[in-house]
């Protein structure tokens, strides 16, 4: 069946395309594998618990083997294995979103993470791509809850050591505490020195 949409020009059913950053068409779609997966917990998961809160969906994988040619099928003018080339070669570069449109299902925000682009012959060619889904998300400010960096800075003024500054000197003694000193009967260096006052 694909070869007959492929003789025919019927895009969606033969081949797949890639718009946005970059855009591309492919002749004829020869293979469309389409991945689901989810990391769970190695741990032991308490029973009655929500399970779903022990799984992570990993993002959408798109996988797609596709063909193009010179041949000018669908397209006499066309001539377009080298743009092909081209275009897979700059979404590979660029790493930007693009939107993935296949028989089976229109993909957004996606990053194509691995092109294989062999030259086997010099009129056509065979290439193999995967897309992964980049989950974007939009931050939302929430009343009532503090940012980080405010959290940040209430802590910083409540976790400074306190001091207590109350009968701490900050110099030397004065002349009228020396001369207490003295005045003091059996209180003199000497005395404490082992020495006659």
């Amino acid at each position: 069946m694909p070869v007959v949409n492929f003789l025919f020009g019927n895009r969606v059913a033969s081949g797949f395309s890639i718009e946005g950053a970059t855009s591309f068409d492919a002749d004829l779609t020869i293979d469309e594998l389409h991945e689901r997966t989810a990391s769970v917990t190695e741990h032991p998961v308490e029973a009655g618990s929500v399970i779903s809160d022990h799984v992570i969906v990993n993002p959408e994988r798109v996988r797609l083997t596709g063909f193009v040619t010179d041949a000018g099928l669908r397209d006499p003018e066309r001539g377009n294995t080298q743009a092909a080339f081209d275009a897979l070669d700059k979404a590979s570069e660029e790493g930007k979103l693009v939107q993935v449109i296949t028989g089976r299902k229109t993909y957004a925000d996606m990053i194509l993470v691995s092109a294989d682009l062999p030259r086997e012959r010099p009129d056509s060619m065979q290439f193999a791509l995967e897309f992964v889904k980049v989950n974007l998300v939009t931050p939302q400010v929430v009343e009532g809850v503090l940012s980080a960096a405010q959290v940040a800075e209430d802590d910083a003024d409540t976790l400074q050591p306190e001091v207590d500054e109350g009968n701490r000197r900050t110099g030397g003694t004065t002349e009228s505490e020396a001369d207490q000193v003295e005045a003091a009967p059996g209180l003199g260096f000497g005395v404490l020195f082992g020495g006659d006052d």
